[in-house]
Formats: C-alpha cells, structure tokens, sequence
C-alpha cells in the first residue's frame, strides 16, 4: 500500500537516496561508477581516482512520486542514475538533467527479484524469494545475492536468473559483501563466510553482540563495527584486532590504502592501521557524520 507522502525531490551531491530491489544488466563498470551499496561488492566505500573537492553547486533536482529508499546505483558509463521508492517503483534518471530515461512504475510483489536491462529497462528475468527482500539486491562476479527477511541468503546467476544456491542462515541479515573467492555475511552476531561458488560454509565467528553494519571485504581479510569498537577478521575467520572507539559507530565504516575510517555518533573519525587496529589520526567534525567516504 502506497503512503500518501509529499513528492520526494532527488538532488545529486545530496543525502544518499535510492534504489532497491532490482538488479540491473549493463556494460562492465568505469572508473565513476557507484555500481552498488557502498561503492562495489566488496562494501569499502572507496573509489580510487581523483578526489571531489569544494565548491560544489546543485547540478539538478527531480521531483518523484513517493519516498526513495536504499542506496543509489550509479553509472557513469551509461549516465544513468537509478533509484526505487519504498512501493518499488524503479526510476533510471539521466545525469545529464534528471529527466527520467526509464521507469516501472507499475505495483510490485516485495518477494519479487527483477532483472532489467540498465539502458532500455526492458524487464529480463524474474525470481521470487521467501520472506521480503530486506536490502537491494547486489550484483557482483556475474552473481546476484539476495538476502531475506527469513535469514536466507539467495544466489542467482546474473544473465539469466537461475538460482545458483541458497542458504539458510537466521535473521537478521545484513547485506552480503563479496569478492571471487568469499562472499560475507552478518547472521545475529555471527560473521559467516560462503564458498561464492556453492553457498557452503567457510566459516562462522561469533564476534559477541549483533552485527548492525554491512561488513567490509578487502584482500587482507574483513571489517566488521559492532557498536564501540571495529573489528577485524582474516579470510579464515580468525580475529586479527579489535579496535575501540571513544562513542558508537554512526557509519559502516570505509577501508581505503591508508587505513579503517571509523564515525561515531559524537561527530568524531578515526584512522586506523589496517595492519594492527592501532590509531593513525582522529578529529572531530562539527555535527554528526552521516557517512564516511574513502580518499
């Protein structure tokens, strides 16, 4: 049922907005490309290239229908910004204007996978799922994971929407990060690790309290916040350190070449040595940070 709402405006440069619940085919990712929540599949939220600096102006605004909900999805190569709205309607906006290139519109099942064609948006496969999806759903290695409001984590292939696997994990879940050879989840307080190929356990690590943050993959192992502290996981599961910060994380954090970015809700970042956990530099921002982004 569609809330009766103001139309929700979309401003580029703005607060993160919108697409979920739909899986897009296109051409491989450019160097500007968001091509998924927090920056790739690997969840970093880190795009190496050069750094946006100030000033910044308004480009354009549009106005939708109703409220946005999830995390964009950006193509530079197409220039196409594609966005969904709490009812799971789907919108691709140019860059170039926002005026709208494609949309669907159209009622939807919240137990529907869609599949379109990220230039046309010609509908290309359909999946259902148990329970609700509770996140977009992420496209990466030609798979596409799912993840449900049941605890199970799907596995689809990309081009034609054949389930590769599932698994049955126990809610909640996060979103699932991955790379060629792991894929991670967040299962309660555990950290699971899957064989990205079929779904099989690798590991699973009960870091002590519910994970609430999207977990972080990078080639040294993952990156987990879980409330005053970071912790660090290595590709077999084993904790390498804990890191505490002086307030709660606000974010999920970043991980770039330099380090772990960490925000806490009294306005505070953080630096810390990939390596050991052991402080690099911290400040305080004026307010709270609303998102850490990787430089």
């Amino acid at each position: 049922m569609t809330k009766m709402m103001a139309p929700e405006k979309v401003r580029s440069g703005g607060s993160v907005l919108a697409m979920a619940l739909i899986v897009f085919l296109a051409a491989p990712c450019s160097a500007q490309d968001w091509a998924t929540a927090y920056a790739g599949l690997s969840r970093t939220s880190y795009v190496a290239g050069e750094a946006l600096a100030p000033p910044f102006a308004l480009q354009w605004e549009a106005t939708l229908p109703t409220p946005l909900k999830g995390a964009p999805i950006v193509s530079g190569l197409l220039g196409h910004a594609y966005l969904c709205t709490e009812t799971l309607q789907v919108w691709a906006l140019k860059l170039s204007d926002g005026s709208v290139a494609w949309k669907h519109d159209e009622p939807r099942d919240l137990r529907e996978v869609k599949c379109y064609d990220a230039l046309s948006g010609a509908l290309r496969w359909t999946q259902r799922v148990d329970g609700t999806l509770i996140h977009t759903p992420q496209v990466g290695q030609n798979v596409v994971y799912v993840a449900t409001s049941l605890g199970t984590l799907y596995a689809f292939n990309q081009l034609d929407g054949k389930a590769m696997w599932q698994v049955a994990l126990g809610s909640p879940l996060t979103l699932p990060a991955a790379d060629a050879a792991l894929v991670l989840i967040g299962s309660g307080s555990s950290l699971v690790g899957l064989n990205p190929a079929n779904g099989a356990k690798v590991f699973t690590t009960d870091l002590g309290s519910a994970i609430g943050s999207v977990p972080v993959l990078a080639d040294d192992g993952a990156y987990v916040a879980l409330g005053d502290a970071v912790v660090a996981v290595n590709r077999a599961g084993g904790v390498r350190w804990t890191a505490k910060l002086l307030k709660p994380a606000w974010a999920p954090i970043a991980v770039t070449k330099a380090g772990v970015v960490a925000a806490s809700v009294d306005g505070g970042v953080k630096l810390l040595a990939r390596a050991d956990g052991g402080k690099v530099w911290e400040t305080v921002l004026a307010g709270t940070p609303n998102a850490v982004s990787g430089a």
